[in-house]
């Protein structure tokens, strides 16, 4: 695995602590470049890492290392290997999910906790908010061999992504002449393996690795959509019920402090229920023992740590100055 270090060239500004940032699809390593470069100067110590499949030298060609868990332990280790012991977690995208699971196993060194685009808890978001299958289309097709690489690769898709997700950079032609970052992920995307290595993500989480459950796939994600658009449920943003919460508030609660954050324009994940699930009607006080916070970012799409880094830093700030945060060590 790969990663990126940003600190200080004055040892007595690198003193705040650590924080590790997670990128998700389809980005790298530098996504957080921006915002990590203010934490830098307000004395954080920052590290990159490339997810695993996200650069020539930890592409596999599999799926079965792909799995969130598997994802989680691989960065667990080299975090160890490097001896980053406490730190404050960052993800955004599958860089969420992977954050997620990090944090649950390891409530002692994660600091804070940081979801930007994807919630803790999706599965009470996607019952109670069936448009999420709509935003969600994509799911069925990176089910499909080879098209998607094809797509990605030759035919302009990883653009009409970042276009389609992030509205308002239709309106900034500049960024995707000039950018330095862009420049980097059309790099990313153009070394053998990386495309289909990023798109096993979706095919062993969500298509479980298997070409039988892959096949059927999109049958069954747009059967779900049918379905939670026909059923009788509960008013989308009334406080959660009994029966959800045995159903859907099934993952382990957290005691570090949780911030999350949303774009106003997400093309991605849907806001209303990004926020909902971090809510306290969405049952957010039984999964967070400690602070939660959510955030709607203005101006922002999917991507806000690319658009709005200055007002996605003051929040991060914000979250680490809490008193319930301590000091982490490199």
């Amino acid at each position: 695995i790969t990663f990126v270090v940003l600190d200080s060239s004055d040892l007595n500004n690198n003193n705040k602590g650590v924080v590790v940032m997670l990128h998700g699809f389809p980005d790298n390593s530098l996504y957080h470049y921006k915002v990590g470069k203010i934490l830098v100067e307000k004395g954080y110590r920052v590290v990159l890492p490339s997810l695993p499949g996200y650069d020539s030298s930890s592409v596999t060609a599999s799926t079965k290392d792909k799995s969130i868990k598997a994802v989680a332990d691989t960065l667990t280790n080299v975090l160890k290997s490097i001896q980053v012991n406490r730190f404050h977690l960052v993800g955004h995208d599958w860089g969420s999910s992977i954050a997620s699971e990090i944090a649950i196993r390891n409530q002692d060194s994660v600091q804070s906790l940081t979801l930007s685009a994807v919630p803790y808890n999706t599965e009470l978001g996607f019952a109670r908010f069936p448009q999420q299958f709509r935003y969600s289309w994509y799911f069925t097709l990176f089910q499909l061999p080879f098209i998607p690489e094809l797509w990605l690769s030759k035919f302009n898709g990883l653009k009409w992504l970042w276009m389609s997700w992030s509205p308002n950079l239709n309106s900034k032609p500049e960024f995707f002449d000039s950018d330095p970052f862009w420049q980097s992920l059309l790099d990313t995307f153009e070394q053998p393996g990386v495309a289909a290595d990023a798109l096993n993500y979706y095919r062993k989480n969500l298509g479980q690795g298997s070409f039988m459950v892959r096949a059927l796939f999109p049958l069954l994600w747009w059967l779900g959509y049918l379905i939670g658009l026909l059923k009788k449920r509960p008013i989308q943003t009334s406080p959660i019920e009994e029966s959800e919460v045995k159903r859907f508030l099934k993952r382990p609660p957290l005691k570090m402090p949780v911030l999350a954050l949303i774009g106003e324009n997400d093309g991605c994940f849907f806001p209303p229920l990004f926020r909902y699930v971090h809510s306290r009607d969405g049952g957010s006080e039984r999964l967070f023992l400690n602070t939660s916070l959510c955030k709607t970012i203005q101006g922002a799409g999917h991507f806000s740590f690319i658009e709005q880094p200055e007002i996605v830093s003051q929040h991060l700030l914000e979250l680490f100055e809490l008193p319930s945060c301590g000091n982490s060590s490199l």
